[in-house]
C-alpha cells in the first residue's frame, strides 16, 4: 500500500516537480538523514518565485525576468535570479564563480540563497553508507502491507508471493538506476518533468507533467478509499453508503487543513509509525502459529486460480513497489558512488518483500479464501481470526499509514503543483491560481489553492472502487515511466557527452536493456486492463492534449508574434534570441 514516499503516493515533494530536493543534509530527523528526505515530509521550503523545471532554452529566454534584488518581504531579504548556461556552449564544463556555485555543469540553477544552491546544484557532502542509504529507500518505497490484498484475490496465494518476489528486480531496480543517471546529469531540482522537457522539449513536458499529477491524485485517493475498506466487518457492515461518505469527508477536511496549517510533526514521528504500523503483522506471524496451529491451513498457499485477472494483480503489486524512481536523487551523496548506491537499493529489497510476503502468506494459511474474500481490506477479517482485539489493532494501524501517507502525499504534491503555476505564461504548466499560497509567521509557504483542489479531487475519487483506480493509476503511471525511459535513451544518444556522474553501464544497448523488464511488465498489465481503464487513460491524455492546443491558441492570441510577457515588473521579448529586461510601465 501506500507509504511515506514520495512514491508511490507520493511522488515527489519537490520544488519544481521531483520528489525531493537534491543533496543538501539536515539534521532534524536523526542526524544523518539527508534533507531531501526531511523536505519530503515537510512543508517549509527555501520561498522562489520561479520553478526549476525550465530547460536552459527556456531559462535563457526568463533569464532577466526575476533579477530583483534588494527586495524585502515580511523582513526577509530575496534575491531571486535565474543563472542560465547551455551545457553544450560552456567551454570543458567550467563554472563561473558565484554563478554556478560548484555544479560545472552548465545547469540552470533557481535559488534564493547558497542553502538552495547547495541543495540543486548538488553540492553536498558524501555521507550515506550503504546501511543509511538501505534504511531511506524503505521508508520511501514501502509502508506496510495494506491494500494489497486484491492481487490475492485477482491470481492466487501463490502467484501473488512469487510477484512480491520477483517485481522489485525487474520493476524496481531498473528505475532506481535509470533515476540516479538522470538525476545527476541534471542537477537541479525537477526531477522526471525536467527529465521529460530536457529530452522531448516543452510539449513532452507538459504530457508528461500532467500524467505525473493525475496519477499521484488518483493514487492518493486510493487511501481513502483504504480508510474505510479496513474497518472491522461488523462495524462495516453497519453502516450505509452516506455514513462511509461521510468519514471519507471528515478524513480529506482534517488532512487538507492540517497541510494548510504545517505538518512538519509527520517528520519527527515517521520512524514510531512505521514500527506502530508493522507491529499487529509481528504480533500475529509469532501469534497464530503457536495459538491457532490447528486451524491454519498451509498446503492451501499453494492455490491456484482458474483464471487470472492480470489487470488487477499486476497493478497492485506493481503499485506497491512505486517511488524507486525518487531514489537517484540520493545517488549524488552516497559514499562509495555506484557500487555503494546499488548495494543500498538491493539490501532495502528484502525488507520491502518481507512487508508484503509474509502478512500474505500468514493471513491465507489463516483464512483461505480465494475468490470470496481477499479484496481490499481483508487483513482485518483475517485478523479477526486470532480475536477482536487484533481486527481493532489492524484497523488502527491501517488508519496511521493512510494518514500518513495521505498527508505527505499532499504536502508534496501540492509544492509540485505550486511551482507548475509559477512563473511566465509561455512556460508554466499550470494556471496560475493554483500557486496561490499562505504565509506563516516564521516564513514558511503553504500552497493553499493546491491543497485544496487536490483534496477535492482524491475525495471525488474516492467513491469509485479500489480495484478500478489502482488500474487507472498504474496504467497513467506507464505513461509518466514511458517519458522517463525515453528521456535516459534520448539523451544517451541526442547528449552523449553530457557529464554523468552515473552512469549505467553497457552503454547505449545497457540502457536499452534496462527498459525491457519494465516494458514487459507493461504490456503484461495493459493486456490485462478492465475496458474502463482504457477510458479513462484515454480520457485523460485527450483532455491533457486538448489543454495544450487550447494554451498554444490563447497564447498566439493574447500575445500574438511577438508574445510579450510581463512578470514581477520586467518585460521579456521572445522574438529574439537575447533577453531584456525592461522596467514595465506598470511599476
Amino acid at each position: 500500500m501506500a507509504d511515506y514516499r514520495t512514491g508511490r503516493g507520493v511522488y515527489q515533494g519537490e520544488g519544481g516537480s521531483s520528489h525531493v530536493s537534491h543533496h543538501s543534509h539536515d539534521t532534524s530527523a536523526g542526524g544523518w538523514l539527508p534533507s531531501a528526505l526531511v523536505r519530503n515530509f515537510s512543508v517549509d521550503w527555501v520561498d522562489t518565485d520561479m520553478p526549476n523545471y525550465f530547460t536552459p532554452e527556456e531559462a535563457r529566454l526568463v533569464a532577466g525576468a526575476m533579477q530583483r534584488e534588494g527586495e524585502e518581504e515580511d523582513g526577509i531579504l530575496q534575491r531571486s535570479r535565474i543563472v542560465a548556461s547551455d551545457r553544450e556552449e560552456s567551454v570543458d564544463g567550467d563554472d563561473v564563480d558565484g554563478e554556478l556555485n560548484g555544479d560545472g555543469d552548465g545547469d540552470t540553477i533557481v535559488g534564493t540563497d547558497t542553502r538552495q544552491q547547495n541543495a540543486v546544484s548538488g553540492a553536498g557532502r558524501r555521507n550515506i553508507n550503504t546501511f543509511q542509504l538501505a534504511i531511506i529507500t524503505y521508508f520511501f518505497t514501502c509502508g506496510g502491507p495494506f491494500g494489497v490484498e486484491p492481487s490475492v484475490n485477482a491470481a492466487g496465494p501463490l502467484y501473488t508471493l512469487i510477484g512480491f518476489v520477483v517485481a522489485p528486480l525487474l520493476w524496481s531496480v531498473p528505475q532506481s538506476l535509470m533515476a540516479a543517471e538522470l538525476s545527476l546529469m541534471m542537477k537541479q531540482n525537477g526531477g522526471n518533468i525536467l527529465w521529460a522537457k530536457r529530452a522531448f522539449g516543452h510539449f513532452g513536458g507538459w504530457i508528461n507533467a500532467y500524467n505525473n499529477i493525475i496519477y499521484f491524485i488518483i493514487s492518493l485517493s486510493l487511501n481513502i478509499v483504504l480508510l474505510t475498506a479496513y474497518l472491522p466487518s461488523h462495524l462495516l457492515n453497519q453502516l450505509e453508503n452516506w455514513h462511509i461518505i461521510l468519514i471519507k469527508f471528515g478524513f480529506v477536511s482534517i488532512v487538507t487543513i492540517l497541510n494548510i496549517i504545517g505538518i512538519q510533526w509527520i517528520t519527527r514521528v515517521s520512524y514510531l509509525l512505521m514500527v506502530a504500523i508493522l507491529a499487529p503483522f509481528v504480533v500475529q506471524w509469532i501469534d497464530a502459529p503457536i495459538r491457532l496451529h490447528d486451524q491454519m491451513h498451509w498446503g492451501d498457499v499453494l492455490d491456484r486460480p482458474s483464471s487470472i485477472h492480470f489487470g488487477v494483480f499486476v497493478s497492485t503489486v506493481l503499485w506497491s513497489y512505486g517511488g524507486f524512481d525518487a531514489m537517484g536523487t540520493f545517488a549524488g551523496e552516497v559514499k562509495g558512488g555506484k557500487s555503494t548506491y546499488i548495494k543500498g537499493i538491493l539490501f532495502a529489497m528484502p525488507f520491502d518483500i518481507a512487508t508484503y510476503f509474509f502478512p500474505v502468506f500468514i493471513g491465507y494459511v489463516l483464512s483461505p479464501n480465494m475468490k470470496t474474500g481477499w479484496g481490499s481490506g481483508y487483513f482485518t477479517t483475517v485478523a479477526e481470526v486470532e480475536g477482536y482485539w487484533m481486527a481493532i489493532w489492524v484497523f488502527t494501524t491501517s488508519v496511521m499509514a493512510n494518514f500518513g501517507t495521505y498527508a505527505v502525499g499532499i504536502a508534496s504534491l501540492s509544492r509540485c503543483m505550486w511551482a507548475c503555476g509559477r512563473g511566465p505564461q509561455e512556460v508554466k504548466l499550470l494556471p496560475g491560481f493554483v500557486s496561490w499560497d499562505r504565509r506563516s509567521k516564521n516564513g514558511a509557504r503553504s500552497p493553499v489553492a493546491a491543497i485544496i483542489i487536490i483534496g477535492v479531487c482524491t475525495f471525488a475519487l474516492s467513491l469509485g472502487t479500489f480495484n478500478l483506480l489502482v488500474q487507472a493509476t498504474m496504467v497513467i503511471r506507464l505513461v509518466n515511466l514511458g517519458f522517463e525511459y525515453g528521456a535516459l535513451v534520448k539523451l544517451r544518444f541526442s547528449a552523449p557527452d553530457m557529464p554523468r556522474p552515473f552512469r549505467l553501464p553497457g552503454g547505449k544497448l545497457g540502457t536499452i536493456a534496462l527498459c525491457l523488464p519494465s516494458l514487459a511488465l507493461a504490456g503484461l498489465l495493459l493486456a490485462g486492463c478492465d475496458w474502463q481503464v482504457y477510458v479513462i487513460a484515454g480520457g485523460v491524455n485527450a483532455a491533457v492534449l486538448l489543454l495544450y492546443l487550447l494554451r498554444t491558441v490563447l497564447l498566439h492570441v493574447f500575445y500574438g508574434e511577438h508574445r510579450q510577457i510581463k512578470h514581477t515588473g520586467y518585460t521579456i521579448n521572445y522574438t529574439t534570441a537575447e533577453h531584456h529586461t525592461n522596467r514595465s510601465t506598470a511599476d
